[in-house]
């Protein structure tokens, strides 16, 4: 079996470094632990008597839950970008049956002008005689 190629990443979060294995590519994997620390740090300024563990573990139910409103996010947008595209394959379908009427009645168009043309004419060679 293929197995990917993991790496280390040496990381720095919450002033403690760790070693990170994974297949991500290192800028990857350094993103992901500044954001952490990020998230930490804005606890620990917030309230200096956390400890690291509970920081810790409210940084994670902080990130959880951002991950849950962007997947909440990320459905509702799927969702709607499922009904544009319904819409826009129910526009693209009447656009078609237009399209079609357009040529249906530009033709029938040409026709009526080409009658009223003989007609115009056959009109003028009555009047001719007539007089």
């Amino acid at each position: 079996m293929f197995e990917e190629k993991r790496s280390k990443t040496k990381v720095r979060i919450g002033k403690a470094d760790y070693i990170i294995s994974s297949t991500d590519s290192d800028e990857y994997v350094i993103k992901v632990a500044e954001y952490v620390d990020k998230k930490l740090d804005e606890l620990t300024r917030a309230d200096r008597r956390l400890s690291t563990a509970m920081a810790a573990i409210l940084t994670a139910v902080n990130v959880a839950d951002e991950l849950f409103k962007l997947k909440e996010d990320g459905e509702t947008l799927r969702g709607q970008l499922l009904q544009y595209a319904d819409e826009a394959g129910s526009l693209r379908a009447l656009n078609q049956k237009l399209q079609a009427e357009n040529k249906r009645l530009a033709d029938e168009n040409r026709n009526l002008q080409a009658q009223n043309a003989r007609l115009d004419g056959e009109l003028k060679k009555y009047k001719r005689y007539g007089r």
